[in-house]
């Protein structure tokens, strides 16, 4: 009984598909959990570069808090479905033993679909690792991100509280600036018509009428830079407006350039991937090329040491000549008793005329 077949509620003849689904649903939850880093990295750029990040996720129509939970939630998914295969290519592992164990005849075989199974499980160990690994990585750039948006967040809003404040002040001093322009509207009607009374009543009051004059010259001086000072506040108020508007604006386009890198970078991440495999295909054509270049250079040294040695051998054969020439011309020269050309060149010459 020791070695039984072990007991699973998974069907023998259900493993290898099960197995393979799951290997796609762990597959998918990977690329998943993985663009979101990579969003999660864009947002932190831009987080870093000091511009307001407001996100909102497709997923759930949430901010950002929502948008970590949402990647916590596809982490701890994948990391639950890689915990579940482990416990089934445990089982499938056990079951093949036990099968290794009951069928000696096909053991060859079943061991090497145990290997198998053991390979899968020390690749499932390792990405579970990266799993753990990416989880704590998100959460501390979960942190640094909720730090750095509550600061911006604060100077954002401190900021809306000036423009605020500003705003409500200029409307207070337009609606006193008004009040006090139509007063000093019905002083000067007043102070008119109580010049045109005095003016028709007699020359005596002239002196009196002139100081009317002086001081409606005053307030209407008066009325001229509180207008001035009016049209001033309303400037600076549509300018804040304007200020406001090209701050929304910008927000806008700062969630489009984010929504456009991240597009980019899966592209970029693509033709890098096709890169390295051409560049590994290029090393091996170069590793094969370098191969048969030493080969060849060895066959081509060799020939050239047999080469030199011909050479050496045909340089002492005609010396070896030369010398039994002369010795020849020599001989028959003393014979001869004739005088002997001292070259080489002539001493030949010599004997092929003479002695032939």
């Amino acid at each position: 009984m020791e070695n039984a077949i072990p007991q699973t509620d998974i069907p023998f003849i259900q493993i290898p598909h099960i197995l393979k689904e799951s290997q796609k649903k762990r597959k998918a939850q990977f690329a998943r959990a993985n663009m979101s880093a990579q969003i999660q990295n864009s947002f932190r750029a831009s987080a870093k570069s000091g511009t307001t990040i407001r996100m909102k996720t497709a997923r759930n129509g949430g901010t950002h808090r929502h948008f970590f939970d949402a990647l916590s939630d596809d982490l701890q998914d994948v990391t639950n479905e890689s915990y579940s295969l482990w416990d089934q290519y445990i089982a499938a592992r056990d079951i093949f033993q036990s099968l290794i164990d009951h069928f000696p005849n096909q053991k060859e075989g079943l061991n090497k679909v145990k290997s198998g199974y053991d390979n899968q499980l020390e690749k499932l160990n390792l990405t579970i690792q990266g799993y753990n690994k990416n989880k704590l990585i998100r959460h501390q750039s979960q942190r640094e991100i909720n730090k750095e948006i509550e600061q911006l967040r604060k100077k954002y809003e401190t900021k809306r509280k000036k423009l605020v404040d500003k705003i409500w002040l200029a409307r207070e001093q337009i609606t006193l600036t008004k009040q006090d322009n139509q007063e000093l509207q019905e002083s000067k009607k007043q102070y008119i018509a109580d010049n045109t009374q005095l003016t028709f009543s007699s020359e005596g009051n002239v002196h009196i009428l002139q100081e009317f004059e002086i001081e409606c010259n005053i307030l209407s001086s008066k009325y001229n830079s509180m207008k001035e000072e009016y049209d001033n506040i309303i400037e600076r108020t549509k300018a804040a407006e304007i200020g406001i508007h090209d701050g929304r604006i910008r927000i806008g386009d700062v969630l489009e350039d984010i929504s456009i890198s991240t597009k980019e970078l899966d592209k970029l991440n693509h033709e890098i991937q096709n890169i390295e495999s051409k560049i590994d295909e290029l090393n091996q054509m170069k590793s094969n090329v370098e191969e048969t270049t030493r080969s060849k250079e060895l066959i081509v040294l060799q020939k050239q040491r047999e080469c030199a040695d011909v050479e050496k051998n045909i340089e002492e054969f005609k010396q070896k000549v030369n010398e039994l020439k002369t010795s020849i011309i020599l001989l028959i020269g003393r014979c001869e008793g004739r005088k002997l050309p001292e070259e080489p060149q002539q001493l030949l010459q010599f004997y092929i005329q003479n002695c032939r």
